[in-house]
C-alpha cells in the first residue's frame, strides 16, 4: 500500500535489490544497473514498458536512441523540465543472441578490457515480469501524483490499465486509470447497503483500499517511431506520437492556467505543423 510520508529516493532504495522476478535474478548477475525514474513531480509523467541496454549500462531512464528522440521532442516542446520518466519494469528484459548452431554471442570488452561479454537481444516485459513490478509503479505514481500520465507502448498501456489494451484502436484516447491509495475509505454493507454490520456480537464498519485516479493518454512507444522514422505519410507513427504528446502538453498547461492560477509563457506554445517539421530537421 501507498504511503504519503515517503519519498522516491526511499522508494529506490526499497526496490533497488529487489528480486522478485527473473529480471532481478539477472541484473544482479550481469551487474546491469537497476534503472528507476526521474523528473519533476506534480507534472507529465511518462511511462515506457522498461530499460535497454543503454539504459541498463548507465541506470538512467529512456537514455539509448528512442530516449534522444523522446527528449529531442520534449526540448522543442518546452517540457524538459515539466516531466517525470519511468518504465514499468526497473530492470532489463532480455535474452541471449545465438549464432546458428544455437550458441550464445560474446563480444569483446573495449571498456575494461576483460573476457568477452555474452550478447543479449531485448525483450517485451511479460505480464509475470511487469505484475511483480507493479506495485513499485504504483507507489511511484503516488508519490510523483502527475497531472497526466502517457502511456508509451501497448505493454506499458496494458500494465496501467489493467486491461489487455489494443495500441491501434486505443492509442490517442484520453481516459484515466486508478492505483491504490495510502488510506481505506467506509463502504456500504453488500446486503443492506449500511455503514456499519454487526458481526460475531460486535459492529463492524466495511472499509476498502482508497483509489486514486488519473488523467491518461496511451501513445506509441518512441522506439515504434524511430522504427518508422523515414514515414513522412499524416497517418504516421511520428505524426500520430507527436499528436500525442502535443495533446498531453496542453492538458497540462490548461490545468497549470487553470487550477493554479499560473500565466504559461506563450513561446512554449506550438503547432502540430512546427512540432514536426522542427522534431524531424536534421541535426546541426
Amino acid at each position: 500500500m501507498a504511503d504519503a510520508r515517503k519519498s522516491l529516493p526511499q522508494l529506490r532504495n526499497e526496490w533497488a535489490s529487489c528480486v522478485a522476478c527473473d529480471l532481478g535474478h539477472r541484473r544482479i548477475s550481469m551487474e546491469g544497473h537497476f534503472v528507476f525514474g526521474e523528473g519533476a513531480l506534480r507534472s507529465i509523467m511518462l511511462v515506457g514498458e522498461g530499460p535497454a541496454e543503454a539504459e541498463e549500462e548507465v541506470g538512467r531512464p529512456f537514455a539509448g536512441p528512442s530516449g534522444v528522440y523522446l527528449r529531442k521532442v520534449l526540448k522543442i516542446l518546452g517540457m524538459t523540465e515539466e516531466v517525470y520518466m519511468t518504465h514499468v519494469v526497473c530492470c532489463r528484459a532480455c535474452s541471449p543472441q545465438l549464432d546458428a548452431d544455437n550458441n550464445p554471442r560474446f563480444r569483446k570488452d573495449y571498456k575494461k578490457g576483460g573476457p568477452p561479454i555474452m550478447q543479449f537481444r531485448d525483450e517485451v516485459p511479460t505480464p509475470v515480469q511487469w505484475q511483480a513490478c507493479l506495485a513499485r509503479l504504483h507507489e511511484e505514481i503516488y508519490i510523483v501524483d502527475p497531472i497526466v500520465i502517457v502511456g508509451m507502448g501497448s505493454t506499458a498501456c496494458t500494465a496501467l490499465l489493467q486491461r489487455h489494451f489494443t495500441i491501434s484502436k486505443e492509442r490517442g484516447i484520453p481516459g484515466r486509470i486508478s492505483i491504490p491509495g495510502a488510506a481505506h475509505v467506509p463502504v456500504f454493507t453488500e446486503k443492506r447497503h449500511e455503514w456499519v454490520r454487526k458481526r460475531a456480537g460486535a459492529l463492524e464498519q466495511p472499509t476498502e483500499l482508497n483509489q486514486v485516479h488519473y488523467f491518461f493518454i496511451p501513445t506509441l512507444h518512441p522506439g515504434a517511431v524511430l522504427a518508422k522514422i523515414a514515414d513522412k505519410h499524416p497517418d504516421s507513427n511520428s505524426q500520430k506520437f507527436l499528436g500525442d504528446m502535443l495533446q498531453a502538453k496542453t492538458i497540462y498547461n490548461k490545468y497549470v492556467s487553470m487550477a493554479l492560477g499560473i500565466d504559461l509563457d506563450e513561446q512554449k506554445s506550438i503547432s502540430m505543423e512546427a512540432l514536426y517539421t522542427q522534431v524531424n530537421e536534421e541535426e546541426p
